[in-house]
């Protein structure tokens, strides 16, 4: 089957569904959707350091040291 007839499939059969079912269908897809977030996770906890920069950002971002995008941005 093709891709366009597996989603028209899918959306015939979905329709079918009570609401109960689609928010189960909803949290499935979500679930795909971010396979591989895991791995990605693990490779940034892998950079050496990168808790204690991240903690060190949040609190320059607190005490307002930051630049706003806008004000660094050329014309993209």
């Amino acid at each position: 089957m093709t891709t366009t007839g597996l989603k028209n499939s899918l959306i015939r059969r979905i329709k079918k569904f009570p609401k109960k079912k689609l928010k189960k269908i909803e949290g499935f897809i979500a679930s795909l959707e971010g396979e591989g977030d895991e791995e990605a996770t693990k490779e940034i906890m892998a950079i050496p350091g990168i808790l204690e920069e991240l903690k060190k950002a949040e609190e320059s971002f607190k005490k307002g040291k930051f630049v706003r995008w806008k004000d660094i941005r050329k014309d993209v």
